[in-house]
């Protein structure tokens, strides 16, 4: 090198750090606000506007956090950033699970996470030796064609979908509530160690509904039969050893978890059941076929998915905005007008005051 150009100076680790989760954090955000924003416009029968859009966010992403998994190792991230990814995981698979896009997973993969699920389940309910009530019920479960046809264009009707959406509703590629269903769990459960505190009584209802109602699109919308959806949709609560078949096993495990007494929550079980037992026929004289409709019907998918869209909302803001967010705004929380300039000129943002 030229003695007479200044080598180049190396951003200091902790400062590149530092940036870099301000970058990712700002990213994750922005994308997950987008997708929402998105599959709200979709069910109003409108479209976002292409600046809008979450393409780019989520293209931003893809792009930045292999370089930053290059620069830094896993146990650099804090949990509110590894909060912020978990949620955009699943904002992701949920919000865009009725089209096909760069985001779909695809066959192959959808097949092995299904094949996972029924491993898991089988496991699962061996070791906590539990046999659902309703398993006989669904044992004789099966619509025909032309039924299934109509409970599926019942739920994409709930759903407000459009024709095409509608079409692929419902299809092997297409993305179920029970596909979705880990993803749920793990950004829940990394909320839960941002909070530090144990799930509570509502989101337990939530958790339950959210099993109730992948069991009914299995059956309704996707046609599937026997008891092996129901058990794959409600095989979860705390378990002394979890299995190792879903690599965020451990992580949904701990979640269902009482820290201070060293057991499961307390509560899970029987709202679990609870929301078995809306499955299973009042009496041995109603077919199951059309109590499982009279219950999809009760129960509404679509608005189910409102009250999913609305949690994922309220997980975006429960933590203050990334502070590339705030300083958009022109003011981060905490911080002083001066050090926020400080901070502004640290990143690159330039004040127009």
């Amino acid at each position: 090198m030229d003695p007479g150009i200044p080598a180049p100076r190396c951003a200091d680790p902790e400062t590149l750090l530092q940036t870099n989760e301000m970058i990712l954090e700002y990213l994750f955000y922005n994308a997950t606000k987008a997708l929402l924003a998105e599959r709200r416009a979709a069910k109003e029968g409108s479209t976002l506007e292409h600046a809008s859009m979450p393409d780019l966010p989520l293209q931003m992403v893809d792009a930045f956090l292999p370089i930053f998994r290059h620069n830094h190792s896993a146990d650099t991230i804090d949990d509110k950033l590894r909060f912020r990814l978990r949620l955009l995981k699943f904002a992701t698979l949920f919000t865009r699970r009725f089209v096909q896009s760069g985001t779909t997973p695809s066959a192959e993969n959808l097949e092995a996470l299904r094949q996972t699920l029924e491993t898991r389940a089988s496991e699962w309910f061996a070791e906590v030796e539990e046999t659902l009530e309703v398993e006989a019920y669904f044992m004789q479960l099966g619509l025909p064609a032309d039924r299934l046809q109509h409970t599926k264009d019942s739920f994409a009707h709930q759903l407000s979908l459009s024709p095409t959406s509608a079409a692929f509703y419902g299809t092997p590629e297409s993305v179920s509530l029970l596909d979705v269903l880990p993803s749920f769990l793990v950004a829940s459960s990394a909320m839960r160690d941002v909070f530090s505190t144990n799930i509570t009584q509502m989101f337990m209802e939530l958790a339950a509904e959210f099993m109730m109602q992948a069991s009914l699109e299995q059956y309704l919308a996707y046609g599937n039969r026997g008891a092996d959806p129901l058990k794959m949709c409600f095989a979860w609560g705390w378990r002394e050893t979890p299995s190792s078949a879903l690599q965020e096993e451990q992580e949904i495990n701990k979640m269902f978890r009482d820290e201070d007494l060293d057991q499961e929550v307390d509560g899970w079980a029987a709202v679990r059941t609870g929301y078995v037992r809306r499955l299973q026929p009042p009496s041995d004289d109603i077919n199951i076929n059309k109590h499982l409709e009279h219950v999809a019907m009760e129960s509404n998918i679509g608005l189910f998915e409102d009250k999913i869209l609305n949690f994922l909302e309220a997980m975006l803001q429960a933590i203050d905005p990334p502070d590339l967010e705030q300083l958009e705004r022109g003011q981060v929380a905490g911080l002083s007008h001066e050090e926020t300039e400080e901070l502004m000129q640290h990143v690159g943002f330039h004040s127009t005051n």
